[in-house]
């Protein structure tokens, strides 16, 4: 199957539906900056979910997967183990499930998912131990995917708009969140085909295809 091409169409139809809310004025750049307040990530999920519509693509929103292998807290990040030990208990050590934010279907199975990160978590391109707090991050999610999982792609959707408030979002520009991000996507597709869609702002948003390799 032509991952590039069905991928490709799958960013037009997602540039199509971004471009037609603005129109009707229901997303703005305004509202990508405030992007809680406007509630965006909901926002570009439909605007993901119609463009897998119009790609031929069975999209299913908010689609738990179960691991054939599970997340290991503890390998993760140590600090997991040490809290644990001093009974500041903040979950259970394996994680058996992962929550994409849509799973995309053809031909009767799930061949890919698509993903949205939202300012809120674009420190989350860095592994757990670079935090000031252990956190399975999307980097250690979609890591454990592509390697675990028998996918022939992902799509991720960044938001590069602002940046948050807390610490860690604060250590690099967005300018260089952008880039930790590009490195990552191509880091994944040695595993899966990889659609890394970026939205700069209303009237910027482009893509870079990565075929796996």
């Amino acid at each position: 199957m032509n991952y590039e091409q069905l991928l490709k169409s799958f960013y037009d139809y997602f540039v199509f539906e971004v471009n037609d809310l603005k129109n009707l004025g229901l997303i703005s750049e305004e509202a990508l900056v405030k992007y809680q307040e406007y509630n965006i990530h909901s926002i570009l999920q439909y605007c993901a979910i119609k463009a897998g519509l119009l790609a031929n693509l069975i999209p299913i929103p908010e689609y738990k997967i179960r691991l054939i292998k599970p997340i290991d807290k503890y390998e993760v990040d140590k600090r997991y183990k040490e809290q644990a030990k001093n009974q500041k208990k903040i979950g259970a050590r394996y994680q058996h499930k992962v929550t994409v934010d849509i799973a995309l279907i053809k031909d009767n199975r799930v061949r890919g998912f698509c993903e949205i990160y939202t300012p809120d978590e674009i420190h989350g391109v860095l592994l757990s131990r670079e935090l000031s707090e252990p956190w399975i991050t999307p980097r250690h999610k979609l890591q454990h995917l592509v390697k675990c999982m028998s996918f022939d792609f992902c799509i991720l959707i960044n938001l590069f708009t602002t940046l948050p408030s807390w610490r860690d979002a604060k250590k690099y520009s967005l300018d260089e969140w952008r880039k930790l991000w590009k490195s990552f996507a191509i880091d994944l597709s040695r595993d899966v085909s990889v659609m890394h869609i970026m939205i700069n702002s209303i009237n910027d948003i482009n893509y870079m295809y990565y075929k796996r390799h």
